[in-house]
């Protein structure tokens, strides 16, 4: 009976142990250029939410791969949700031509609140850049 007990205690070691190190080297090291990807294929989805959560994603990390997918979103957005996101977005990655599409935005979007807010992100964006470069 003790040798029995001895036996399977020391059985399910080792299978702790090969569990426990299989586990730690199977591990996948997640890049960054995998998170950019998924957040891209995101704001090309159906579902309203990821699309929504993957292009402020996108402009979190500043994912300059990302400009035209977020400028496709501004101009061709269904809701004004998604054009303001995707403005937020543009503005925060600084590339030249989101700022631009934004400023258009900020004229002619048939959407008054999308317009109000893109000019503020615009205007915001060039007070920024202005006080950034009095200190160089």
């Amino acid at each position: 009976m003790k040798a029995g007990r001895i036996f399977t205690l020391a059985f399910l070691f080792l299978l702790l142990l090969t569990s426990l190190t299989t586990a730690s080297s199977g591990s996948n090291k997640v890049t960054h250029e995998q998170i950019e990807k998924n957040l891209i294929v995101g704001v090309k989805s159906d579902n309203y939410g990821l699309r929504v959560s993957s292009a402020y994603f996108l402009g979190g990390i500043k994912s300059s791969n990302s400009v035209n997918h977020l400028l496709k979103l501004l101009h061709n957005g269904e809701t004004e949700e998604e054009r303001i996101i995707a403005a937020l977005s543009l503005i925060k990655i600084q590339s030249s031509i989101g700022t631009f599409a934004v400023k258009r935005s900020a004229i002619f979007d048939d959407s008054e609140r999308v317009r109000k807010i893109c000019g503020r992100f615009y205007l915001t964006h060039i007070a920024t850049t202005q006080n950034n470069s009095s200190f160089d």
